[in-house]
């Protein structure tokens, strides 16, 4: 006999077993073809009201015996969710349950059977896209119920010295990828068994970090530093990957990753790097060489993000490089080599963004300083346009630092914005204790009253 588990009567006793083989032979019709109506059958049990966990998970990998998610059960559900008459929350978390179990039963056979076909977790990225915030909460309850229990067995998948295919690897790194959007809490760490460097690197910093165990503590200590320093809502960064341990790269990546992926380099970090000199008598610094290539990727995924978040403050960067076109200053090239100014604009920002990262504190007094003792502007705007980028239109931004290890920390700063409503621009920060205020109008391209 079936057990369910059951929302109504508390029990799983009280399912009949006229009642299990009903929504049994449900489910496996919606796994065949696209319904023309709701189940009636699934959503009775939705409906009803006690909830016994270890039932309906059992239910569940009794249906898996014979089973696979297929992509027709996952438009179903899907079309449940959105559609059905029945109580969208607990059908929501319904569906997750049953997309939880199906990868569940997955993982436990494939070191024996190999990794078949699956389509959960497309279900799931489906859901998490079309749903609004309730329907996605909903989902990672149902989750929860199947995962908090039985997580899914990853690690030896994620370990380069486990005997396992490519493509099974690939498949581990969706599961992580795909749930990792709807583990939004801390206890949603017990949804997998993952080699401890990946799990606490995604504990710190929300993205995922495949690298084959290859980099060093060094590294990771690094790249942790960058990562949980800027939160995800600025860089949309989700996967960090290893071209020579994973065998892809950003570029080439089958992984469907919901928003960006960016490679890392192998790199000793005893290779050093010189940073770029502003202020001819300011002292050299130097970092990784591994880390200066991540900042100059991580600043170009900032940009990018926030430029197509922020058509604002993209449209006064392109403002600003047109005026200096017209009138060129030359005080810019002491933050601009001419070989960077030869680039386009994004290029141009994405680099002043490496320099941002590397030490903002050095930048910000130079520029101040050729603005109190040449009245040279420019330089200061440029910087205050790439304060505003870290600022996500709040009324402060993100001063760094990036140390000779490797390791970046940041800093608060307020700011202060002129020009009239609706096209309000930085032209003030505070810095060394005292705001540094100047009219830029003119080159965030304001009218110039007179």
């Amino acid at each position: 006999m079936v057990v369910i588990l059951l929302f109504c009567g508390g029990l799983p006793a009280e399912m009949t077993e006229e009642q299990q083989v009903r929504l049994l032979q449900a489910l496996s019709g919606m796994s065949a073809a696209p319904l023309a109506a709701e189940s009636r059958e699934v959503c009775e049990h939705v409906a009803r009201e006690d909830l016994d966990l270890e039932a309906r998970t059992a239910f569940l990998d009794r249906f898996y015996q014979d089973h696979v998610f297929t992509e027709h059960l996952g438009y179903n559900l899907e079309n449940h969710i959105l559609y059905s008459t029945a109580d969208q929350g607990k059908m929501a978390r319904f569906a997750g349950s049953v997309a939880a179990a199906a990868l569940r039963n997955l993982w436990e056979s494939a070191a024996l059977a190999g990794v078949k076909p699956n389509g959960a977790l497309p279900f799931l990225e489906s859901v998490f896209n079309k749903g609004t915030v309730s329907i996605r909460d909903a989902v990672t309850s149902g989750i929860q119920d199947v995962l908090g229990a039985h997580p899914l067995e990853l690690a030896s998948f994620l370990t380069p010295a486990a005997p396992h295919p490519l493509e099974a690897t690939l498949e581990a790194m969706q599961s992580c990828i795909t749930l990792g959007v709807y583990a939004t809490k801390k206890e949603y760490a017990a949804w997998f068994k993952l080699p401890d460097t990946t799990a606490t690197f995604f504990d710190r910093t929300r993205v995922w970090l495949f690298d084959g165990q290859t980099l060093s503590s060094e590294h990771r200590a690094s790249l942790e530093s960058l990562f949980a320093g800027i939160p995800v809502s600025l860089h949309g960064v989700i996967a960090l990957q290893l071209p020579e341990s994973t065998g892809f790269s950003a570029e080439n990546t089958t992984l469907r990753v919901p928003g960006i992926s960016l490679d890392v380099p192998l790199i000793a970090m005893e290779v050093l790097r010189e940073l770029p000199v502003y202020d001819e008598n300011a002292p050299l610094t130097v970092i990784p060489e591994f880390t200066g290539i991540t900042l100059e990727r991580l600043s170009a995924a900032v940009h990018t993000r926030q430029f197509g978040l922020r058509p604002d403050v993209y449209q006064r960067m392109r403002t600003f490089f047109t005026i200096m076109e017209a009138r060129p200053d030359p005080a810019l090239l002491s933050i601009f080599p001419p070989e960077v100014f030869r680039l386009s604009p994004e290029e141009r920002m994405a680099y002043l963004g490496y320099l941002w990262l590397a030490n903002s504190r050095r930048l910000l007094e130079t520029a101040i300083t050729q603005v109190e003792q040449q009245q040279a502007r420019p330089p200061l705007y440029a910087l205050l346009l790439e304060a505003d980028i870290w600022s996500e239109l709040s009324d402060a931004t993100l001063l760094f630092r990036t140390n000779p290890a490797g390791v970046l920390t940041n800093e608060k700063a307020a700011l202060r914005r002129g020009g009239a409503s609706g096209a309000l621009h930085v032209n003030g920060i505070a810095f060394s204790g005292r705001i540094w205020q100047y009219e830029m109008g003119d080159l965030a391209g304001m009218p110039v009253v007179r």
